[in-house]
């Protein structure tokens, strides 16, 4: 699985990504599906399923407590490649 980190760093080559975007702290049972969707639209269409997710929670950039993380940005990264994510974008 490919990480990025710099938008700027995304491939010219990927042809029909499919794009899913959260958080995805814990990788419960409902994140899993979202991703295993996202994967299997990005095959049957021959493209590349891409997460899209936050090194930082959200509210942290809106001015506000975030909350405790379940699960380390490592972690995540590992879950997703497991599920056969083929791109990461880390903001």
């Amino acid at each position: 699985m490919l990480v990025i980190r710099d938008l700027s760093q995304l491939p010219d080559s990927l042809r029909w990504p499919v794009v899913t975007l959260g958080m995805f702290d814990g990788v419960h049972q409902g994140h899993q599906k979202v991703i295993r969707e996202t994967v299997r639209w990005a095959r049957r269409q021959r493209g590349e399923s891409v997460v899209l997710t936050f090194d930082r929670h959200p509210a942290s950039v809106l001015g506000h407590k975030p909350p405790s993380h379940i699960t380390s940005l490592a972690h995540r990264l590992a879950l997703f490649e497991a599920q056969g994510v083929d791109v990461c974008v880390v903001l």
